[in-house]
């Protein structure tokens, strides 16, 4: 357990952490972005941001990595679970997702990063398409670093 200022909570400073069986609950204080752990979302990584201690059964029965932040109430709360589904969307549930834009900088992090931070959020609760999910089937076994480039690629090339 670990308490940290809402500013200094960086994604990719834990992100090299997330290995084997470890667990980090992090303790926020202060301002923070709505969803930092949106960046940590991985197949096998389980990922939450809460709000008390007691939603945190399922990150200590999680096989593999694990981290969760207990936030404040302005940020999101969500709960990727790697063992709930194979694609995105059947893994990740959000339980509260804030209604207003970002509109200042929390120290280092400025508002478009974290307006980022949501929209990827809510960009992997969108079911996949057909072909897209087909895809993800069949590399069920593949690089989760290769599985994430690919959804990313598939992104992109939705929206143009």
């Amino acid at each position: 357990m670990i308490d940290v200022r809402g500013a200094d909570l960086w994604a990719a400073g834990l992100a090299e952490f997330l290995d084997g069986h470890l667990k980090l609950v992090l303790v926020v204080t202060g301002d923070a972005s709505p969803a930092p752990l949106a960046r940590l979302i991985t197949p096998n990584v389980y990922v939450q941001q809460a709000s008390a201690a007691s939603e945190l059964a399922g990150l200590s029965a999680s096989d593999g990595p694990g981290v969760a932040a207990l936030v404040p109430d302005t940020a999101a709360r969500f709960t990727h679970d790697p063992k709930a589904g194979r694609s995105p969307s059947e893994r990740l549930r959000v339980a509260f997702m804030p209604a207003a834009a970002p509109r200042k900088a929390i120290d280092g992090i400025s508002a478009p990063q974290q307006a980022d931070e949501l929209a990827m959020l809510a960009a992997l609760t969108q079911p996949m398409a057909p072909a897209t999910e087909a895809r993800a089937g069949a590399a069920a076994t593949a690089d989760p670093a290769d599985l994430l480039a690919a959804w990313l690629l598939a992104q992109t090339h939705a929206g143009s």
